[in-house]
């Protein structure tokens, strides 16, 4: 083959070939990156979301079960961290129920725990500590909070969710 008939083919050289490696490299780690970024911000979101919407949820049945209690019985309730009442149940009989934060051993968390009887149910998960569930009276007004921690991909920045609620009672 003469020198004109290899000038004469159709293809690519090799740097042509790297080139265009190189700027195919440049546009899928932009589009990786940004893919990424925005993945990690809907799941931030959606993290926030959950805990909000457990924490509300938790609230919700706190107060519920407060309408729901003896009413004279409300007079009794102490400020701190746990919340005692008398509910009546499907027969009348009144039931001693109570809320109180307690540490999971499983999985480390403190959780929001509904205690019927002698039933447990976990009302909320990731709560700040202890103390992440208060309840106060001044008065007739009772009001009760509740703040969950939520650490989002194990990331040293935990965010926290104040949810509060109070209601007016005839004591």
């Amino acid at each position: 083959m003469t020198l004109d008939k290899l000038r004469c083919r159709k293809g690519y050289t090799l740097v042509e070939l790297l080139v265009v490696i190189a700027i195919m490299g440049i546009v899928v780690s932009a589009a990786y990156t940004f893919l990424f970024t925005n993945q990690s911000i809907y799941f931030s979101i959606m993290s926030r979301i959950t805990a909000q919407s457990e924490t509300r949820n938790a609230i919700n049945n706190v107060m519920t079960n407060i309408r729901r209690a003896d009413q004279r019985e409300l007079a009794k309730i102490i400020n701190g961290n746990t919340l005692t009442l008398k509910i009546p149940n499907s027969s009348g009989i009144l039931v001693d129920c109570k809320y109180t934060v307690e540490k999971n051993v499983q999985t480390n968390l403190y959780e929001l725990i509904f205690t019927k009887d002698t039933v447990k149910f976990v009302i909320a998960t990731n709560i700040d500590s202890e103390t992440g569930f208060v309840v106060s009276k001044n008065g007739m007004i009772i009001s009760v909070k509740i703040k969950t921690l939520k650490k989002i991909y194990n990331q040293a920045t935990p965010f926290e969710i104040d949810n509060y609620h109070e209601i007016k009672v005839d004591i």
